[in-house]
């Protein structure tokens, strides 16, 4: 019996080594991917940096504290709490994480999670084995060679022994659960709520469906119905595409207009079931008409405003224009009678300028709510009723930038900004009570790779401050995502000259349902 509890411990001391030298060289070796994947852990993202070191050097000095026989125990203890830790990790994944993630390397990449599990629990019941078999009993006292009252001091003291070694697997047991129960909480809050500019990806979060070959690039998407989608054109802009939802049929429509009558600069089109509107800014008009038909679009709007952005709901429209009064941006409104309100405060006045308050305005004909103004280049964006009454301002989880107008005056004469800035976002969309927001800026621990072999879309709920994470479309033939279009579950990208139609994968439509996932300052 006494040569088993020497033998034992040495045993399961002599695995640990193994296991954690195994463990972390395998992550120093690929130092970055295993903080790339501690990044993307639905409990660690928050924690990804301290983490991503912490168990690397807790590894190495456990592996110190088993090779030396004064030392074993407390290398015992050590081996047992982070094999409890890691144990509690690995179930609250498997429980309570939004979706599971992929393996982190080491012994994982060859084992399942469930497979991972059980080897964990079957380390912890090891290291307790070790532990009990080390732990120094006082030895029995024989009964014939001691008086009774030194045998019950002998046998209350090998009962608080006992009781000892129980208080302290107790206690290696807690500990460490309570700490991943707390580090999964406060990683949620802060991912969801708080966000330090680490996105969590959903993992295989497309499916891809169908391509088809438009031909050119320079489409854009208008709009959609039950039966198709509706494409714009930037070089032929009196052009419409109209493509089947499966991807199986299209056909061209070419609005029956005169542009010799205007004084067009920049044509754009929208789409709103059953119509087309057709709309510049530039020139104060609106025209409407319905795909088919041959007679010219009705004008709806002359010299009312000029805009440079325009959202049409229901018959009301809401604009964006430049005004001289406030030397800024204004959102307005304009409603079927043609009553026009400029709502100045909503952007801000004198105070602000044109860059700082540049972005984009965003509204979902199909889903009854809100409109969105998404900033260019400041991490804001505000929600708002239909009479631009600000319902709440939120935040994206990119950092906010320091935004500049200071001008240069060339030597050619003309003038430029200073500090040219960089545009938090290539492209937004507004579905299923969720922005879409196509990201320029690359978050902590993203490697420079993901960024030239996809594009990142980035999820926000906007009744509440949360960021619900990200996904990836890939490139097509090194093209990226130009412009894309959501309906449902469904997500159509314009990738060079293709549509390509995805299917959003359960984890993704998760989010459609109750937004959850995983942003503040």
């Amino acid at each position: 019996m006494k040569t088993l509890t020497k033998i034992i411990p040495l045993i399961v001391s002599f695995f640990f080594i193994l296991l954690f030298i195994y463990a972390s060289a395998s992550k120093m070796f690929d130092f970055e991917n295993f903080q790339v994947q501690l990044a993307q852990s639905p409990l660690l993202s928050a924690y990804a940096g301290f983490i991503s070191y912490a168990v690397i050097i807790l590894e190495l000095v456990i592996v110190g504290l088993l090779c030396f026989n004064l030392t074993r125990l407390l290398g015992l203890y050590a081996s047992f709490a982070i094999m409890v830790a890691f144990t509690v990790y690995i179930f609250l994944i498997l429980n309570y994480s939004d979706f599971v993630p992929c393996s982190c390397g080491g012994i994982l990449e060859k084992m399942g999670w469930t497979e991972h599990l059980i080897f964990n629990i079957g380390c912890v019941v090891l290291a307790g084995l070790a532990i009990i078999a080390a732990y120094p009993i006082t030895p029995k006292a024989p009964i014939m060679y001691v008086t009774e009252e030194d045998w019950m001091a002998n046998y209350w003291q090998r009962r608080k022994d006992r009781r000892w070694i129980a208080y302290k697997m107790v206690t290696l047991l807690v500990l460490p659960a309570g700490l991943m129960v707390a580090l999964f909480l406060s990683s949620e809050h802060i991912m969801k709520k708080e966000n330090n500019f680490t996105r969590r990806y959903i993992p295989h979060a497309l499916d891809l469906q169908k391509a088809m070959d438009i031909k050119v690039n320079s489409y854009y998407f208008m709009g959609y119905d039950d039966h198709n989608i509706y494409l714009g054109n930037t070089t032929a802009p009196l052009n419409i595409l109209t493509v089947s939802r499966d991807l199986n049929k299209s056909y061209k429509y070419r609005i029956p207009l005169d542009v010799k009558n205007y004084s067009f600069k920049s044509i754009k089109l929208a789409y709103h079931a059953p119509f087309y509107y057709l709309f510049d800014g530039q020139v104060p008009i609106i025209l409407k008409g319905k795909i088919g038909d041959n007679s010219p679009p009705e004008i709806i709007s002359y010299k009312d405003m000029y805009f440079d952005l325009l959202i049409i709901n229901a018959g009301d429209m809401v604009f964006r224009a430049q005004s001289k009064d406030h030397h800024n941006f204004v959102l307005g409104t304009i409603d079927s009678l043609k009553r026009l309100k400029l709502r100045p405060e909503v952007l801000g006045q004198k105070s602000t300028g044109y860059i700082q308050n540049d972005g984009l305005l965003l509204s979902n004909p199909h889903q009854t709510g809100n409109l969105i103004y998404l900033y260019y280049y400041s991490n804001t964006f505000l929600v708002m009723n239909n009479d631009l009454s600000i319902q709440r301002r939120l935040k994206l989880i990119s950092p906010p930038q320091t935004i500049t107008e200071k001008l240069v005056t060339l030597k050619n004469g003309k003038t430029k900004i200073e500090a040219p800035q960089i545009l938090n976002f290539s492209n937004a969309y507004l579905a299923n009570h969720l922005l879409w927001v196509q990201s320029n800026i690359r978050g902590k621990f993203e490697e420079t790779r993901q960024w030239q072999n996809a594009s990142v879309i980035d999820l926000y709920r906007t009744d509440q401050q949360y960021y619900a994470g990200s996904f990836l479309v890939p490139h097509r033939q090194s093209k990226p995502l130009k412009n894309f279009l959501i309906i449902n579950n469904e997500f159509y990208a314009l990738i060079d000259n293709e549509i390509v139609k995805y299917r959003c994968v359960q984890a993704l439509t998760k989010q459609f349902q109750t937004g959850k996932a995983e942003n503040l300052n």
